[in-house]
């Protein structure tokens, strides 16, 4: 693991994304939109809408989000703390943060829109994850304070609410093709499976881990999920693959030295996924042997504390955003 990790960064399998940069309009000034929230001391968490497919949000801990073109952004280190993509329609941003609130912001323009953001309350400790089900109709959340929700998007209600001894929540994600469900990790070595309509007890308990999900990602077809874990000096920060129909472990990832922070299946190309590591480094492995397929590491990158991954259509590329590098990278055939 060691030799593994002290790797510099190989630009034969990492380079910047170029490419992107040249066949987009030039802008000497990035297009981004700021939004700035002094009543809040820390957002955390953020999911943007992808009815704009060319932004992704970053979230810094002094409240304030921003919003880039990814297409025409230059590609400067930035100290944020998370960064993640969405599942809505609406072209809103969700923020959830340490003042136990959540909060809908609508994207109109590229103008901070007027309109005053509306806010989901009812947790009584920091909100610590957040997700969109596809229509946006649903808001999933979870708190520190070992309770689970439910939100009715358009009016801001909660529907369903449980608190669960000893589950502190960690992240969570909606489950494609299965509308209903919500998969969401926690402090008590779980990952736990709430339904829609029935929120009072989990649908399902995936057991098996020594340390705690950080993050968390389903495949596309709704049937694996990814996740990523802390763990310090090598030992643990592993990403695991589950078979969700089973709750059976597919496989294990291990290089990682420090907590892996963030975790994503590669959209499309699910049997590529990727971690990302506070010890400065992000692998992409093969999802189903766990074999390492690509790494890249640099210290000048800070810790990472999330990732999204986007395949374009046109080829056989990913590009990787993180809270402080964008890169692509060209999957090989592992078969």
């Amino acid at each position: 693991m060691g030799a593994c990790a002290s790797k510099d960064r190989d630009m034969g399998q990492w380079a910047t994304d170029e490419a992107a940069e040249a066949s987009a309009h030039v802008n000497e000034k990035p297009e981004a939109l700021l939004l700035q929230r002094p009543e809040i001391p820390a957002t955390s968490v953020v999911d943007l809408s992808p009815a704009f497919p060319s932004l992704i949000a970053t979230a810094w801990d002094d409240g304030s989000v921003m919003i880039i073109n990814i297409m025409i952004i230059d590609w400067q280190s930035r100290e944020v703390l998370m960064s993640l993509p969405a599942h809505a329609k609406t072209r809103s941003l969700y923020a959830c943060s340490r003042d136990t609130t959540i909060s809908q912001q609508a994207i109109a323009s590229s103008d901070v829109p007027a309109a005053a953001p509306q806010s989901f309350t009812g947790h009584t400790l920091s909100v610590s994850a957040i997700a969109i089900n596809a229509p946006e109709t649903h808001l999933a959340s979870g708190s520190r304070d070992t309770g689970t929700s439910l939100w009715d998007v358009t009016t801001g209600t909660r529907v369903q609410h449980t608190t669960t001894s000893q589950n502190i929540v960690t992240c969570m994600t909606w489950v494609p093709q299965c509308e209903t469900l919500v998969a969401q990790g926690g402090e008590d070595l779980c990952v736990r499976l709430w339904d829609a309509r029935s929120w009072k007890s989990p649908a399902q308990t995936i057991q098996g881990y020594v340390y705690f999900p950080l993050s968390i990602d389903a495949s596309d077809d709704g049937n694996y999920l990814l996740t990523s874990s802390k763990g310090f000096n090598g030992v643990g920060c592993e990403g695991r693959v589950w078979d969700r129909r089973t709750g059976k472990l597919v496989t294990e990832m291990h290089v990682h030295l420090q907590d892996a922070t963030a975790c994503a299946y590669v959209r499309h190309k699910n049997a590529f996924a990727v971690t990302a590591s506070k010890d400065s480094s992000l692998r992409i492995w093969n999802s189903a042997s766990g074999e390492l397929v690509a790494s890249s590491f640099d210290q000048s990158s800070g810790m990472f504390t999330g990732v999204a991954c986007q395949s374009l259509e046109s080829s056989d590329v990913v590009r990787v955003f993180t809270t402080s590098f964008a890169g692509m990278w060209p999957p090989t055939d592992t078969s």
